[in-house]
Parts: C-alpha cells; structure tokens; sequence
C-alpha cells in the first residue's frame, strides 16, 4: 500500500499497468449514475455537480441512513467514478449493509481553491435533504464520509458548521463522521516542501492562518458528531495524523496491529 500522497500517484500508475481492481458486483443494488445536485451550473463545473444514488433494491424497508462519500486526490485530482473503482466500490458495499450511499464528485482546486469544496460537499448535504426521500433514505439520519483528502472535507464540514449552516442545513442532521487515510492538520501535513508546494498551498493558499481554519484538527469542540478514524496499514502518512485528532478529541487511539493501524474515536451509535 502507498505510504504517503505521492506514493500514492505512483501507485495509482503502477496499478494501470498492472490492472485495477474489478468492479464489485452490485448484487441487490441499485446505482443511478450523474445526478446534478446544482441546477443551473456553468457548462464547466457540471461534471464536478454530479452524484451517483447507490442503494439497496430490498423493498418495504424503513428510511436508510444515508452516506455522503467524498473522493481522495489531494482536492486536486480523483473522482467519485474513477477507474480505481475504490469509491464505487466502498459505495456498494455500504449500500448491501442497508445504508443508501451519495458518491459524489466535487470541484477540484484548479477549478476553484479551498472554500469550494467544503461548499460543495455541504450542497450535496442540502440535496440529500432535500431529495434523499425520494430514493428511500432518511434525511434525519446523514453520516459524512472520505477517503484521504475526502476524508478532510467529511470531517471539516462535521467540525466548522458554517459551511451547513450557510447551505441552510441544520448541522444536527449530521449523525456520524468517519474518514479513510485522511489528513486532518495542514500545517503538520505541510512540513515536506513539495507536498506543501504542490497540495497545500495550491488549495489552501500560503497563509497559514488559512490552514488553521481548514484544519479539522482545530475544531475539537463537543459538539462534534461520533468520529470513526481508519487508516491503511502501510499508510504511515495518514496514521499520525488520525491518532493525532483521536488525541484532541480526548480518546485514546487503539494500538495498531500487523494488519490494521485503524484509530477510532467513537463507536457506532
């Protein structure tokens, strides 16, 4: 497994030639494919407004909860689609154990820098609301989820309410956090110089007073919904950084093992 963000790359061009992995089979699944969850989009952003609807085809079951997962690629590349099928793929598992998933795509830092994305990740929340019903799902019951830079924005958005509140989301409707392989403190994760040069300061800026506020880690308040923290066993980049937050959260990560380096902060409600 890749140890860091630009291992990361490496092994995303190292799979390509070896093959990725299939597809899950969506047994017992329903996938509805690019949802615009933003009318009226300019022509260039539409394919960063889209969201996959991944559900169970089970009938006469009560509202699911409901999932908005967030892609990985550092806020400046990956998609909820892509060909490492690992977004899909999470969604369809979710999906089969009864939950009803949003895989969703966002705008990418050269689209536009660190607010978009949190916006966006907020918007498809509004739209969950607002439409989650209509596919089964429960608009009481929305847990935020992400893999690496996914991850951040999952537990930002769990954090900072503003970016809720500013898309007329009550932030109570937020049940449940958890994130994979994510990266929480940006100014710890800015100490390499070209991943400073080349992830932080293209999405957050140089001022570091802006990397604060996009921290996760700076928003340890009791207010923050049950966090769940899981890392990949070799990614020894990403595991500090959520024993770290497990730290500020006032719980005590669980120690890692030869084949999971998982921290947790709260179990299933």
């Amino acid at each position: 497994m890749p140890r860091s963000l630009f291992e990361r790359g490496d092994f995303a061009d190292m799979a390509a030639d070896e093959g990725y992995p299939a597809a899950r089979e969506p047994d017992g699944v329903t996938l509805i494919r690019d949802i615009s969850y933003r009318k009226g989009a300019e022509s260039k952003y539409r394919a960063a407004y889209l969201l996959d609807v991944v559900t169970s085809t089970q009938t006469g079951a009560a509202p699911r909860p409901m999932v908005v997962f967030a892609h990985g690629g550092g806020l400046n590349a990956g998609a909820k689609d892509d060909e490492t099928q690992v977004n899909t793929n999470l969604a369809i598992a979710l999906a089969q154990r009864g939950y009803l998933v949003l895989n969703i795509n966002h705008r990418l830092v050269s689209d536009m820098p660190h607010p978009a994305q949190a916006q966006d990740i907020a918007a498809t929340v509004r739209w969950a609301i607002d439409h989650g019903h209509a596919h089964g799902g429960d608009p009481r019951r929305i847990a935020l989820g992400g893999f690496s830079s996914g991850g951040c924005l999952a537990a930002l958005l769990a954090a900072d309410r503003r970016y809720l509140r500013e898309a007329g989301v009550d932030a109570e409707r937020i049940r449940a956090v958890f994130a994979v392989s994510g990266f929480f403190d940006l100014h710890h994760l800015s100490q390499p110089f070209l991943v400073r040069k080349f992830i932080v300061e293209p999405a957050f800026g140089a001022r570091s007073g802006v990397w604060e506020t996009a921290s996760p880690s700076a928003f340890a308040g009791s207010h923050r919904p049950p966090t769940l923290l899981l890392s990949a066993a070799e990614d020894r980049s990403a595991s500090p950084q959520s024993a770290a937050l497990c730290v500020r959260l006032k719980f005590d990560p669980p120690r890692a093992t030869a084949r999971d380096s998982t921290s947790r902060s709260a179990a299933e409600e």
